[in-house]
């Protein structure tokens, strides 16, 4: 192994992975309008632009312009996540926190991925752009009668009449909301879709993860102090942690570096810019790091084989694994 510490490597590797990433998403939105015929976010457009109704689809257009604010913050936060991470790791301290951190990254990627997925109808696309803003009012809604001391004066007033315009709003154009459940929408239906307003990030992983939707499974139980979880990364009063140095560090790293790449494919996909190069270069960090923690050569798997794996994928010799690795008691 080389001399440089896990951590230190790990962090390397993330700082150049936010530089790429940064990058690409640059590139995709300054040359957004030569794919625009192909892209997920051009059929979008086009579906919208065939609604006979100019105020339905004045207004769909409109949600599909806010859309991209929503984007501009989860991409933001994607970026912090993967910066904290690295603070963590260039400090060489508080691993544990890197596996709440993680999630956190992953649910913002999957939450892009899900909203702008470019093989989905633009019908739904809209529904689930729709639903995302809905959640935003009911949540606080939600939030503010769970924990009524933290909103002040007027404010749950204000907060109830914005749910309730935003409802009504959507019915005007022509959006059917499912019966109120608990007080929230299940669902909404546009031209024959229907999609769930709260986000279901597990299904998402399995979905956009694929193989590597272990990553979102290990982040969760490590924000949500599981017990089958800590004794991988936390002494005990009587038994040491089962992760090595190179695990608490190299896992999280991974993580990222599986979730760099989802993201790139959805970049592409939804603004018809390819993103091949730098997924590239994250799959070879990938490689790199496994080849670190291996101490031998790096894997001679492709980007094409290592992205086809099925969910079901089990890691054989030479190939990068599942990252679960455990030391002997």
């Amino acid at each position: 192994m080389s001399a440089v510490t896990p951590a230190a490597y790990c962090a390397r590797l993330l700082k150049r992975t936010r530089e790429d990433l940064a990058a690409a998403i640059v590139e995709a939105v300054e040359r957004r309008d030569e794919g625009e015929d192909s892209s997920g976010r051009g059929r979008l457009i086009h579906w919208v632009a065939g609604i006979d109704d100019p105020d339905t689809a004045g207004f769909f257009r409109f949600m599909a312009d806010e859309s991209l604010e929503d984007a501009n913050r989860l991409l933001t936060a994607i970026d912090e996540h993967a910066h904290a991470m690295q603070l963590v790791m260039e400090a060489g301290v508080a691993s544990t926190s890197l596996v709440t951190l993680q999630r956190a990254l992953i649910e913002a990627v999957l939450t892009l991925c899900y909203v702008h997925d470019a093989d989905a109808a633009p019908a739904r696309t809209m529904l689930r752009i729709l639903a995302r803003q809905l959640d935003a009012f009911e949540g606080s809604e939600r939030n503010s009668a769970a924990f009524p001391r933290s909103i002040i004066g007027d404010r749950a007033a204000e907060i109830r009449e914005g749910v309730e315009g935003f409802r009504a709003m959507l019915v005007r154009y022509g959006v059917e909301l499912a019966p109120l459940h608990k007080g929230s929408t299940p669902s909404l239906a546009y031209d024959g879709h229907r999609e769930n307003v709260l986000f279901n990030a597990t299904d998402a992983a399995k979905r956009y993860l694929k193989a590597d939707a272990h990553h979102w499974n290990m982040g969760s139980g490590g924000t949500h102090s599981k017990a089958w979880f800590l004794p991988s990364v936390l002494d005990g009063l009587t038994d040491e942690k089962l992760s090595s140095e190179v695990e608490q560090f190299g896992a999280p790293t991974f993580a990222v570096l599986a979730s760099a790449r989802v993201l790139l494919v959805a970049v592409a996909a939804h603004s018809g810019v390819s993103t091949t190069p730098p997924r590239e270069a994250v799959f070879m960090r990938e490689k790199a790091l496994m080849a670190f923690v291996q101490g031998n050569d790096p894997s001679p798997m492709s980007l094409a084989e290592f992205e086809s794996r099925p969910a079901d994928w089990k890691p054989e010799a030479r190939d990068l694994s599942a990252f679960q690795l455990r030391r002997p008691r």
